[in-house]
């Protein structure tokens, strides 16, 4: 399966510095969240050219498998 993202969509991910996973899943718990979705192994796949173009301008192609379904992402070069 394949998808794509709309064309003008943005994401916003924030990164958290925790003491570990335990405090994370106590914190998570703490605050009314709960599991929806079982953990799954996850491979990720990164495509650049010989040169690095991708990554000497910050941007990423990825593919991302999950038990039998893929995802093609690519991730632009930061916002200013």
């Amino acid at each position: 399966t394949w998808m794509a993202a709309k064309p003008n969509s943005l994401e916003t991910e924030i990164k958290l510095s925790i003491e570990g996973p335990a405090r994370a899943r106590a914190l998570l718990l703490e605050n009314g969240y709960s599991i929806h979705t079982p953990r799954a192994f996850e491979s990720n796949t990164l495509y650049d050219t010989p040169a690095r173009a991708l990554k000497n301008s910050k941007q990423v192609l990825r593919l991302r498998t999950v038990a039998k379904r893929s995802i093609c992402t690519y991730k632009g070069p930061p916002q200013k």
